[in-house]
């Protein structure tokens, strides 16, 4: 064979093997990744979670993010039954706790509310950061849903 065709069929057929390859490989990854993906974050609720009493606020937050999206979530949260002060502290302190988890939500950018990892860390800073003024208890879960990025 001469030496022009040599480098023909390799140029021409690396990129066609390595295409092909990709196809083929691509949707097995794929599925690899969601099947794991799946798992570790699928939860059974345990019996504390299904007795718990659940504090929702009635209008949904709208928040700017640092970089200039509107986002808009429903929020609540969940506690221990039978606390009726706590229950009456989140009721006075609507206005304190809205504030803080709209400071929190301008503090991000709007990928950070896309992924799972990052609302479970977003739930998890609104859930300290709650906690930290609350006096009559503590709440024990944050519940974010209806997410809508503009």
């Amino acid at each position: 064979m001469d030496r022009k065709l040599k480098i023909a069929i390799i140029l021409i057929g690396i990129p066609i093997v390595l295409f092909l390859g990709l196809i083929c490989f691509s949707p097995g990854v794929y599925y690899i990744a969601s099947y794991f993906a799946a798992k570790q974050y699928k939860q059974d609720l345990s019996p504390n979670l299904k007795d718990q009493v659940y504090f929702k606020f009635s209008d949904p937050f709208g928040i700017n993010t640092k970089d200039s999206k509107s986002v808009k979530f429903k929020l609540a949260f969940s506690y221990e039954p039978n606390q009726p002060k706590l229950e009456k502290e989140l009721i006075v302190r609507t206005t304190q706790i809205r504030s803080l988890v709209n400071m929190i939500g301008a503090s991000k950018v709007s990928e950070e509310f896309q992924s799972i990892q990052s609302q479970i860390d977003l739930r998890e800073q609104i859930q300290a950061t709650t906690n930290h003024i609350l006096s009559d208890g503590q709440i024990t879960g944050v519940l974010i849903s209806d997410i809508e990025i503009r």
